[in-house]
């Protein structure tokens, strides 16, 4: 091979390394100069759906009031100083699984999609919402979430907080739980009495005569 062919192609292979050891990885540039800016990187799309969809955060521990508004109609569970649930009004006791079951759903409650702020609430049902609930903290905090028309093909039901914009869509189940507590308010069942099993006597005629 010609000594100048070689010596070429010598230079190319070492000009070509040198590029790529030295030029920075795609979209350093861009990251280094966002830093330099103060600005934080966008959030994957993974965070992201996490963000939005976030409707309530709290600790349904320290719950202390439980209230589901449906109409004229509504329920209202409050703990005693024993961390007992009754409702009110009147002290009757109340069933502790349900009304923490609903605390606990509502405490991490997200919802399946974040419609963002909307002009007309009405198109919503949200004007004026045919369901309501709210808890209410030791602290003294409310979270109140009102909920409107069900979401096309029954997907959802669409909800709102008082101190949110934002429209959401949340599940129908968790509607469904909300309106029987109105309509069959958490009372505390019935313990189903137990009978002792009689005692059986011997039977005379199964005794072998000696």
């Amino acid at each position: 091979m010609n000594p100048r062919v070689t010596l070429g192609l010598l230079a190319l292979f070492l000009a070509l390394g040198g590029y790529l050891y030295y030029s920075p990885p795609a979209g350093g540039a861009d990251a280094d100069a966002a830093s330099k800016l103060g600005a934080k990187p966008a959030p994957g799309k993974e965070g992201l759906a996490d963000a939005q969809t976030e409707v309530f955060q709290f600790d349904e521990r320290e719950s202390q009031r439980l209230v589901v508004q449906a109409g004229e109609r509504r329920t209202v569970v409050e703990k005693d100083p024993e961390g007992n649930w009754r409702l009110r009004p009147g002290d009757e006791p109340a069933d502790r699984t349900r009304v923490q079951g609903t605390l606990v759903r509502l405490a991490g409650l997200r919802a399946t999609r974040r419609l963002g702020e909307t002009a007309n609430l009405g198109d919503y049902g949200l004007m004026t919402p045919p369901l309501s609930v709210t808890v209410l903290q030791a602290a003294g905090t409310e979270f109140t979430l009102l909920l409107g028309s069900k979401a096309p093909a029954d997907a959802g039901t669409y909800a709102k907080r008082t101190d949110d914009p934002a429209v959401f869509v949340v599940s129908n189940a968790l509607v469904q739980d909300l309106e029987r507590l109105v309509s069959e308010p958490p009372v505390q069942p019935t313990p189903v009495p137990t009978f002792a099993s009689p005692t059986l006597m011997p039977n005379p005629a199964a005794t072998p005569i000696p």
